[in-house]
């Protein structure tokens, strides 16, 4: 089977599920060809046999050639050199030009959802008619697919019901790294930022936004115990105003702070998580995507995969952290001391429980071999 799989969005390398997906297509002998933008951040640089990546220039519109431009332009690219058997759209972008593609070739496409869009509806003007059409593609091309993957029912459900679409067409596939769940910890961080090797580091990995309580997190942590470090792994491509980055940044040394913005790959992150001792992970709450991260949250898979108990938003859907006894749910940064404490206290049963909740529910090796033959069946057998 040979796929094209369209990832025009530019942060697909902080998509663990997608780029586990290309690997373990490849891995079961596909060819998987990927087409993703010059502008990624991090970049898309997934090395395996069988896997080709082009890079498109990014162009979301252009007055004389349409939207998605350089994505469009890449695709046909491709289909003059090559035959293939199965389309994959990532995103709004990649699944408009897969419902295209699919129509001109003939072929059947699968819908690889990153977020449930509404259309801008609270956007000013030009950007709120944009969002309202790109939504209105999106919902056409979804209701081509033969099927839809997102990472888990309860955000299938929002996500069937926006885009007017069966629940039965969803499957879902965790937003996590291959391979299995265990306890090993890692030393990297800590040699890394010259902290002690008993020192415990609190772990808050990728980006920050307003609202989410970094600065209040980085403000208190000041004047935590000594041996206890909060550490802020945000590379340089992390969606972050420079202002609140200075902030963050101008503390960096002083009392429990640490800062790193190491650029690290998709395949060289393992190690990063295995240094925490606890993993935060917060969102800002003021759109459905965040209230309901679910399985989405590829940070907080690696955490429990890595058996690091995590301290989490009190949101809905994240509250089943709390519930699989794998962390503690907070109201803000205000709590994440207290919650600390309370984890070190019982700290092998906290693991213990990341470890099993990650089998249980979070296993992107179980949940997409399912999801891998049925790709097979649609494009008419391995």
């Amino acid at each position: 089977m040979r796929v094209l799989f369209l990832a025009p969005t530019r942060y697909v390398a902080t998509m663990t599920f997608a780029c586990e997906a290309i690997l373990d297509l490849a891995a079961r002998g596909h060819h998987v060809d990927v087409l993703v933008s010059s502008e990624c951040h991090p970049p898309f640089d997934l090395a395996a046999p069988r896997v080709v990546i082009e890079r498109f220039p990014d162009s979301l519109t252009s007055p004389l050639r349409g939207l998605f431009a350089g994505l469009r332009a890449a695709a046909e690219r491709r289909f003059r050199a090559q035959r293939y058997d199965l389309l994959v759209g990532l995103s709004q972008a990649g699944v408009i030009i897969a419902h295209r593609l699919a129509a001109r070739h003939g072929l059947p496409y699968v819908y690889f959802n990153d977020e449930i869009w509404f259309g801008d509806g609270r956007a000013p003007g030009v950007k709120r008619l944009y969002g309202r059409m790109i939504k209105w593609l999106e919902c056409r091309a979804n209701r081509g697919a033969a099927f839809t993957v997102t990472q888990d029912p309860l955000r299938g459900r929002h996500l069937a019901d926006v885009n007017r679409i069966p629940i039965e067409t969803m499957r879902f596939l965790p937003n996590s790294p291959r391979g299995p769940a265990f306890r090993q910890p890692s030393t990297f961080l800590h040699e890394h930022l010259r902290l002690p090797a008993a020192a415990r580091i609190v772990l808050w990995c990728g980006r920050i936004a307003f609202g989410d309580g970094a600065d209040e997190l980085a403000t208190s942590a000041l004047r935590w115990p000594s041996d206890l470090f909060l550490v802020f792994h945000f590379p340089a491509y992390s969606w972050i105003s420079a202002p609140r980055r200075r902030r963050i940044m101008e503390i960096h040394g002083q009392g429990q702070v640490r800062v790193t913005d190491l650029q690290l790959g998709f395949q060289e992150l393992d190690p990063l998580f295995r240094s925490a001792f606890v993993g935060i992970v917060f969102y800002e709450g003021k759109t459905l995507n965040t209230r309901l991260i679910g399985h989405s949250s590829g940070k907080l898979n690696s955490f429990l995969r890595a058996g690091v108990p995590c301290i989490v938003n009190d949101y809905e859907g994240l509250r089943w952290v709390q519930e699989g006894g794998a962390g503690i749910a907070v109201g803000g940064a205000e709590g994440v001391l207290d919650a600390v404490q309370r984890i070190a206290a019982g700290y092998d049963a906290f693991s213990r429980a990341a470890l099993e909740l990650f089998e249980r529910e979070l296993s992107f090796s179980r949940k997409f071999a399912a999801i891998a033959e049925e790709m097979e069946r649609r494009a008419g057998g391995p």
